[in-house]
């Protein structure tokens, strides 16, 4: 099972069986009760879920701390041997219900002696904490882009805000060029910091109007592939159709359900798949021509 799902339900309320101070971490022991249906529904931990610990203090108010499970055990629960259960009696589960217990022990960083451990601790699983990771990493690269301070200190220069080109303006394609030029004139501003750039886009603006010209300038001023991302899959479809249309050599990556029919020879897979056929097709012939050659 897996804590996939917790954020559906309630956090888990453990008793700490066993508390140590090791050199680098702290190891902690703890068992709670649950029911049945909990597990039915996925929602019992795993070993290797990264979990949020709260710690009861000796004065008012908890602790928080992170945590990394190692072990987890279930056993069946006897409301007759295991009527004292301080998580049993605390819950104040029913002797009718179906009850299973739970035994876990994590790691932690961080101890401290304001922690009460004769309190029940409180536990739950930190669902987005991949996602969260993954933001991790790619802000350890961010140092690459021409953006990061501002990115990382958007109020310290400030943002400079294009409004995008509007259809009825006449005539268009000289607003369109200038609407490029202010676009990439802060990305590429002779200010001690290149300040981060916000297209608006007004109800009647063109946005697509104006992407081709803009990666265009992008490419010549970096020297480099563009990364152009879209929050829905109706952006990149609309995105892609106004691209295939002009010159700009582009790959989707996304899933290929995702993706228009006629978009889907787009797909990096795609791509990938008719590259190594072409390329094994060649060698075969290759292979082919060199055997009926006589020396």
């Amino acid at each position: 099972m897996s804590w996939t799902h917790f954020n559906q339900a309630s956090p888990y309320f453990c008793q700490v069986t066993s508390y140590a101070v090791e050199t680098h971490f702290i190891k902690v022991e703890c068992q709670t009760v649950f029911k049945n249906s909990d597990a039915d529904r996925g929602i019992v931990p795993d070993e290797g879920n990264i979990i949020m610990i709260k710690f009861g203090t000796k004065e008012k108010g908890g602790i928080k701390i992170l945590g990394f499970v190692t072990k987890v055990k279930v056993e069946p629960f006897d409301t007759v041997t295991d009527s004292q259960n301080l998580c049993y009696r605390t819950l104040k589960f029913s002797s009718t219900e179906h009850l299973q217990k739970l035994f876990l022990t994590f790691i932690g960083a961080y101890t401290s002696g304001d922690f009460d451990l004769n309190q029940l601790i409180r536990i739950q699983v930190l669902c987005s904490v991949k996602s969260t990771l993954k933001q991790n990493d790619a802000l350890l690269f961010l140092k690459n882009s021409p953006l990061y301070k501002n990115i990382l200190n958007p109020l310290t220069d400030g943002l400079r805000m294009v409004t995008v080109v509007s259809r009825c303006r006449d005539p268009l394609k000289n607003s369109v060029s200038e609407c490029v030029r202010d676009i990439v004139k802060g990305i590429l501003s002779p200010h001690p910091l290149p300040l981060l750039t916000i297209a608006k886009s007004l109800p009647s603006s063109d946005r697509l109007l104006v992407l081709p010209p803009l990666i265009e300038k992008m490419k010549h001023s970096y020297k480099t592939k563009v990364l152009l991302c879209t929050r829905t899959t109706k952006a990149l479809t609309d995105i892609g159709f106004n691209l295939c249309t002009g010159s700009i050599k582009f790959v989707i990556k996304g899933k290929r359900t995702d993706i228009h029919q006629k978009l889907r020879k787009y797909l990096i897979d795609e791509l990938a798949v008719k590259r190594l056929t072409k390329d094994s097709t060649e060698n075969s012939f290759t292979n082919e021509d060199s055997k009926g050659v006589n020396y």
